[in-house]
């Protein structure tokens, strides 16, 4: 079974002669690239070339292409060219529909001519398939495509994907599922069900839940605190609250149930915690949903403490305390540290300082999962929610990880980023009217082993 990873995408913002890809990684047997684009004015082919160091520009490319448009076929066979076209029947116009898949197999090795097979179509023109060859050993390590006249136009699409070929998973069920070729990956952005194909699999595995949500800014009392992130537990990198790091799970051949945490919704209403979020599990591996922040009561001595979930809600006022969080997952939620009737920060898989609007807790990072899937924010987790301001002070910033920034004065809490386990912002206060905090983010749940 071939594995198609995702490498770049490129979506052009404003018109551009040429799209390059370099220092391309070695590692993948075959490369991909999907193209959906027009050119700016008038007609053109698109032109493919290769390179190692740099663009090849001799005559060293040959093509054989079959075009057809429905009512008419023809052939040609262009040899000792600049380039590899690939256009035909299609020439790609200002309408865009035109798309192009662009195989290139072997690009890697440095013992066969580089070859390419290409299929392009629109649906104004027709289809063509073609057969181009690079007359190289070398492995390529840039590759360009360009129009053979204007310009690519803003909207153009360009992905490119890695291809390992050979090899298979033992395992099905996740969203995504990807491998290094030392790991496979199993990634579950919802709840699901993950069966291994063999038994006595040993597995790592990184489980997060949801976030828990901020709170509004009401009255002339308060600002909103943060909801704190989801507990996180992992067998790689770091385990949230400070925890030990857990051991791999040996797992048998029957279906083990996912169940991917949501957000908790922000307390938008008078005397509204926010919401914890929902707990995610592999099997019998929990992570508690992370704490909602503490709902204001009615008066500066009035507030709840934050809720307390695998790291604890934040307080909204400045006698409270934040919520606690679960051993081994999470931290504590801010308390705040006085002042006037700032809210505080959620607490975070890595530890939480109190502050004036209370200081969120920090996300863990978590270089090794978020490089193989392509998930978390800058390669952080579980982040808690930003507490909000009052009047002209500056809401606290969430903990990374995609977590929800504080409000200030009239402005929102932030809605954390789905999928990372960050808590939502607390909401800041003008003194009258009321603003609105924000939610918390779904959980993640990853699986890997051994190919």
């Amino acid at each position: 079974m071939a594995v198609f990873t995702p490498i770049q995408s490129v979506t052009l913002t404003s018109a551009q002669s040429t799209v390059t890809f370099s220092n391309l990684d070695q590692s993948y047997t075959d490369l991909q690239i999907v193209m959906n684009a027009a050119v700016s004015s008038g007609t053109a082919d698109v032109y493919l070339k290769l390179g190692t160091n740099s663009i090849d520009t001799g005559t060293n490319y040959g093509y054989s292409i079959l075009r057809g448009n429905g009512s008419a076929v023809a052939a040609s066979s262009p040899s000792n060219t600049t380039y590899i076209d690939l256009c035909g029947a299609t020439a790609i116009n200002t309408t865009f529909g035109f798309t192009s898949t662009i195989n290139l197999m072997n690009y890697s090795n440095s013992i066969y001519y580089k070859n390419a097979i290409i299929r392009s179509t629109n649906a104004a023109n027709g289809s063509d398939a073609i057969n181009g060859t690079w007359r190289s050993t070398t492995p390529i390590n840039v590759i360009q495509l360009s129009p053979s006249a204007s310009t690519f136009s803003a909207g153009s699409t360009f992905s490119l994907y890695g291809i390992r070929a050979g090899g298979t998973s033992k395992a099905s069920g996740g969203d995504l599922i990807l491998t290094d070729s030392t790991y496979w990956y199993h990634v579950f952005f919802k709840t699901g069900v993950f069966t291994p194909a063999v038994n006595g699999l040993s597995c790592d595995y990184l489980v997060i839940a949801g976030g828990g949500g901020g709170v509004a800014g009401l009255g002339s009392y308060t600002a909103g605190g943060g909801g704190g992130a989801g507990g996180l537990r992992s067998t790689v990198g770091a385990t949230g609250g400070g925890g030990t790091l857990e051991s791999a799970i040996t797992l048998g051949s029957t279906p083990y149930p996912v169940l991917v945490g949501a957000g908790g919704a922000a307390g938008n209403g008078a005397s509204a915690p926010g919401s914890n979020g929902g707990y995610s599990s592999l099997g019998s591996i929990v992570s508690i949903g992370g704490g909602g922040a503490s709902s204001f009561a009615g008066s500066p001595t009035g507030y709840t403490i934050g809720n307390t979930g695998g790291s604890g809600g934040g307080s909204s006022g400045n006698t409270s305390s934040g919520g606690a969080g679960t051993p081994g997952q999470g931290y504590a939620g801010a308390a705040n540290a006085g002042g006037v009737y700032p809210g505080s920060g959620g607490g975070a898989a890595s530890a939480a300082t109190a502050g004036g609007p209370g200081t969120a807790g920090g996300a863990l990072l978590l270089t090794s999962w978020a490089t193989a899937t392509s998930t978390g924010v800058s390669s952080y987790y579980a982040g808690g929610g930003g507490g909000g301001a009052y009047g002209a002070r500056t809401g606290s910033t969430g903990g990374g990880g995609g977590a929800g920034n504080g409000g200030s004065g009239t402005t929102n809490g932030g809605t954390a980023t789905p999928n990372t386990g960050s808590g939502g912002g607390g909401a800041g206060n003008s003194g009258s009217g009321t603003s609105y905090g924000g939610n918390g983010a779904s959980g993640l749940v990853i699986v890997r082993y051994h190919v």
